[in-house]
């Protein structure tokens, strides 16, 4: 339940379930229940009513404080896996906050995440909010979230497997990585035009990403640096161009020199061909996406 339709369900049956809150001074801290206590504050700003904040008070701040909390959380069927995920990012007593079987995944997504920019969870959510918008009330778990910022390389990959999650619900325990990337290869090029729009993935993206999964492994890293240098060269090209003009009028024309020859790793790599997917696991990945989605 998003905090909207929180707000709009305590607008017409009114607040039902109370939160927690303990004396501070001359003043109440909530501490289960805020985003009902924010739903309900809005309301009487924007409204006028309710203008009560229905909850149990302690005088002072409870011994079983995170067990509360705890209890509250367990209960709440609506904290989505990147929910949980803010908490376990933002509050370093995020095992406190969560239940035991999300509490076993806090320090590997922690481990996953460092150095992954807080921008790529927000796209992430993006994902899953245009999929709701289309009619798909799945949400990515820990466990999922857990494979896609450590078992994944990029945004692009990461966007496109939370697709087959969210919409195909292709089963994370049942697959293992490289079959995984092997139905990346078999179904990706079939994704409609409404999916790709859904991940915010163009077809290049998608061809990018299967080309580097078809490519054998001490090609794959030298490919994928050439799509990001192509990207680098098309954002810099116009401050590129500007610099190389503007050294052009400052200095006197030289002699030519010849030019280094630059070595060509990839030329200098052995050439394989690539073996192709049969077709027939082809069809067992049509069986599986068939099956996921149904």
């Amino acid at each position: 339940m998003t905090f909207a339709d929180l707000a709009e369900s305590i607008r017409e049956v009114a607040q039902i379930a109370p939160g927690y809150a303990y004396m501070d001074g001359d003043k109440y801290k909530v501490f289960v229940g805020i985003r009902r206590f924010l739903a309900v504050k809005e309301l009487y700003e924007k409204e006028g009513h309710p203008d009560v904040f229905k909850a149990f008070v302690f005088k002072e701040k409870p011994s079983n404080y995170y067990d509360l909390i705890r209890e509250e959380n367990m209960k709440r069927s609506d904290l989505t896996g990147l929910d949980k995920l803010y908490i376990i990012l933002k509050f370093k007593f995020a095992s406190k906050l969560l239940s035991s079987r999300d509490t076993r995944l806090v320090s590997s997504l922690r481990e996953a995440v460092r150095g992954v920019s807080i921008q790529e969870v927000f796209e992430l959510a993006f994902v899953e909010r245009r999929a709701k918008a289309k009619g798909h009330e799945n949400h990515l778990s820990l466990p999922e979230l857990l494979f896609l910022f450590r078992d994944l390389h990029s945004l692009e990959e990461r966007k496109l497997f939370a697709i087959f999650f969210l919409i195909y619900r292709i089963p994370l325990k049942r697959i293992e990585v490289e079959n995984f990337k092997q139905f990346a290869i078999a179904i990706a090029p079939e994704l409609s035009e409404e999916e790709l729009e859904i991940a915010g993935l163009s077809k290049d993206d998608v061809e990018e990403i299967i080309a580097i999964y078809n490519a054998p492994p001490y090609h794959s890293d030298i490919i994928r640096e050439e799509f990001e240098e192509k990207k680098k060269e098309a954002r810099e090209n116009v401050e590129v161009s500007e610099v190389e003009s503007a050294k052009e009028c400052e200095t006197e024309e030289r002699p030519e020199s010849p030019a280094e020859e630059q070595p060509s790793f990839v030329n200098e790599l052995p050439k394989e061909k690539v073996e192709e997917q049969p077709e027939e696991k082809r069809e067992n990945f049509r069986a599986i996406r068939r099956s996921g989605r149904a």
